[in-house]
């Protein structure tokens, strides 16, 4: 049994509504929350996200 889902996502695909591209693992911003990355990797995915780090004055 298919997942409704997967049918909606087939018939805005046939629609155009959307694309569906393959992404290099090495270019995958996503990796960023679900891999352990190098820190140039980490850092390039972080910017790319437009993710930034806070200094905090506090120590908890």
């Amino acid at each position: 049994h298919i997942d409704i889902k997967y049918h909606h996502i087939r018939e805005c695909v046939a629609k155009k509504k959307v694309e569906v591209f393959f992404i290099p693992t090495n270019q995958q911003p996503a990796d960023l929350m679900t891999k352990n990355l190098p820190w140039d990797k980490f850092q390039c995915h972080r910017e790319f996200l437009g993710l930034t780090f806070f200094k905090t004055n506090s120590s908890i």
